[in-house]
């Protein structure tokens, strides 16, 4: 019969090891301390920076949301509660999305989230370009925004398509 897991990683611990300060039997030449501080390292890295934070997609849209906080701020206060709100909203609701679906399981369910995360960004798209057709958002505004919005749409698209392809076998 099979050991149980936690029988083996007693059994295999319990390792002799020599005066250099390597495992018996490893291969690689790493010892036991160089080993203890790369999985430090690892794990220091990894407990610092959330899974959404290593997206490309996701740090597009957060410079999307940052850039439309920027440009808003000098829109008429008539706006506040209306199309400023509407357009920040949906910057941030890009990131967000794309932020909570990375911590869900499996990526069909994170596939739905970048789903929602590329509705917002076409919302926000249609949003800008009315900004500037009123007048309350300058064109050369509207094109170093837009600019940003394309590139965030781009990627967050590529990985949506990346996650939504069933693997090649």
């Amino acid at each position: 019969p099979a050991e149980p897991r936690r029988a083996r990683a007693r059994r295999t611990s319990r390792r002799a090891k020599p005066a250099d300060g390597r495992t018996v039997g490893r291969s690689d030449g790493r010892t036991v301390g160089r080993m203890i501080e790369h999985w430090l390292m690892v794990v220091w890295h990894t407990e610092s920076m959330f899974a959404f934070e290593r997206l490309e997609a996701w740090r597009a849209c957060h410079a999307l949301a940052l850039q439309v906080y920027a440009v808003t701020k000098a829109w008429p206060n008539d706006e506040r509660y209306g199309l400023t709100s509407q357009v920040r909203r949906a910057a941030v609701s890009a990131a967000s999305n794309i932020a909570e679906g990375a911590a869900k399981r499996g990526p069909r369910e994170f596939g739905r989230y970048l789903d929602m995360a590329l509705g917002s960004l076409s919302e926000l798209a249609y949003q800008l370009m009315l900004a500037r057709d009123l007048g309350i958002m300058p064109t050369t505004a509207w094109e170093e925004v837009n600019r940003i919005r394309e590139s965030a749409s781009k990627l967050t698209w590529r990985l949506y398509e990346s996650i939504r392809k069933p693997p090649s076998h």
